[in-house]
Order: C-alpha cells, then sequence, then structure tokens
C-alpha cells in the first residue's frame, strides 16, 4: 500500500465566474456522468481575455481529477484531446509520478469499489459529503507494478466500450419497440 502524498502532488481546482462562452472548458461535476466519465456537453468556460490568473490553473496532461464534494465522488484522468480545461474548486487536482502510477489506474482506483467505501464513510454524517486534502494524502492506495496498471486500464476501457455498446443497444431496441407499437397502434384497420 502506498499513500497518495508519496505519488502525487495535490491541489485545489479554481473557483471563479464561468459563462457560457470562452477559450477554456471550466469542469464541473455536471459534466460527468454516474460512471464518472466525461460528457462530450460541456456548457461553462473561461475567457482568458478577462481572466488571466487561469494560466496556471490549466489541466496538463495525466492531471487526475478527484470529486471532493457532493454525493458522487469520483476520480477522473485528464487527456489533453478533451482541450484546454481548467477544474472547478469542487475537485482536487492530482499530479502523479507516472514512473511509480499511471493517471487511469488511479482514476479507476478512485472509482473503485473500496475507494467508495473509503470515500463514503470519510464523509459520513454531513449534510454535504466532502473530503479534505489531508484525508486524501494520508489515503493508501494498492500500487501493483506498472504492466498491472496497464492491464486495469485497457480491462476499464474495454468495460466502458461495452457498457456504451449496451447503452446503444437498449436505445435502438426502445426505438424499435416505439415503432412497431406505433404502426400497431395506428394503421388503419379496414
Amino acid at each position: 500500500m502506498t499513500l497518495i502524498s508519496d505519488i502525487a502532488k495535490i491541489r485545489v481546482g479554481l473557483h471563479t465566474s464561468a459563462s457560457e462562452t470562452g477559450h477554456i472548458a471550466y469542469l464541473q461535476a455536471r459534466n460527468f456522468d454516474g460512471l464518472g466519465r466525461l460528457s462530450t456537453h460541456i456548457d461553462t468556460y473561461i475567457n482568458t481575455e478577462t481572466d488571466h490568473k487561469v494560466e496556471r490553473h490549466m489541466l496538463q496532461a495525466g492531471d487526475v481529477l478527484l470529486a471532493s464534494k457532493g454525493f458522487r465522488i469520483f476520480g477522473w484522468a485528464y487527456n489533453i484531446e478533451v482541450g484546454p480545461a481548467i477544474a472547478s474548486s469542487m475537485f482536487f487536482i492530482l499530479q502523479p509520478d507516472v514512473q511509480k502510477v499511471l493517471p487511469e489506474y488511479l482514476a479507476t482506483f478512485f472509482n473503485s469499489q473500496p475507494a467508495q467505501a473509503h470515500f463514503q464513510a470519510l464523509s459520513a454524517g454531513s449534510s454535504i459529503p466532502s473530503i479534505r486534502k489531508s484525508e486524501i494524502e494520508g489515503f493508501s492506495i494498492p500500487l501493483p507494478p506498472i504492466s498491472i496498471q496497464q492491464r486495469v486500464v485497457e480491462l476499464k476501457k474495454a468495460h466502458e466500450h461495452g457498457m456504451d455498446l449496451s447503452e446503444k443497444l437498449t436505445h435502438e431496441k426502445q426505438r424499435l419497440f416505439d415503432a412497431v407499437t406505433y404502426k400497431l397502434i395506428y394503421q388503419q384497420h379496414d
């Protein structure tokens, strides 16, 4: 078991006003689904022309977001393909030492049942669950070799792909059901 503080630097996201237009996505909890996956619809931005303090808060490749407040505590590994982004202050941003831990492994572990149970226990009794930075720094995680971490990441990606296919299949089945029932109900009977 390895302490988070031994494998990652931690900072808090930016608290600022966002707008519907801008150059940099301002990531908030509502931009993620129930599984901690980023939605394709981001509706809040920060404009660097009006807010110059944002540069030092830009997410970097390998940063891992950990939701620290609310009823959905989840992890997510930032990928530069998302485009320029800044995390809101409801997130901790972890900068993992990639020689020791893969960012995607860390996010996957944060979303695992053991980690979720730990986060729930930390915030028990709170009206709005929250986790303190010191609690994350003192959190111990299993740290297998990088090759095993990579296998966990690949398994997670395959699982998410399967979930996406299941969701599409369910949608298509519903569409087919709706079309057939509509035809049966509204077709003219002679």
